[in-house]
């Protein structure tokens, strides 16, 4: 199971997208069954209200919530996660809120995290965090 990460468009001050590769490389296919992006402030997650709000997002700007995703035998799956400091209201994120901004301006470390049935769970780490 390969994974790779791109920590790569901050679109605005309140959004930052992240391109998620999957490769499975076994014969049978495996399913991700949670992705997650995480904050840390010291060895601490931030709290519930403090983190971010985590959606995919697809290439005509289409939100939809996090969910499983079947990776097929060898064959590469691509997803687009959208980090959001507000809420996602009406096809685009809202006004960031200032408990989430000052959160993530004051964590230390962000992780994407990625919980795979049938194969090693992932962590990769994102500079910079915000």
């Amino acid at each position: 199971m390969q994974c790779d990460k791109s920590w790569y468009v901050q679109l605005t001050d309140h959004e930052r997208r992240l391109k998620v590769w999957f490769l499975n490389q076994k014969e049978l296919p495996v399913t991700v069954r949670d992705m997650r992006v995480v904050y840390y402030k010291g060895a601490q997650p931030l709290k519930e209200e403090e983190h971010p709000h985590v959606q995919f997002v697809n290439e005509n700007g289409e939100w939809r919530s996090l969910s499983s995703v079947h990776l097929p035998s060898r064959e590469p799956v691509e997803q687009i996660i959208s980090v959001t400091l507000g809420a996602v209201l009406s096809g685009s994120p809202s006004s960031p809120d200032p408990v989430k901004k000052r959160a993530v301006k004051e964590a230390n470390e962000a992780v994407f995290e990625a919980k795979i049935l049938g194969a090693r769970d992932r962590k990769k780490k994102l500079t910079p965090t915000w």
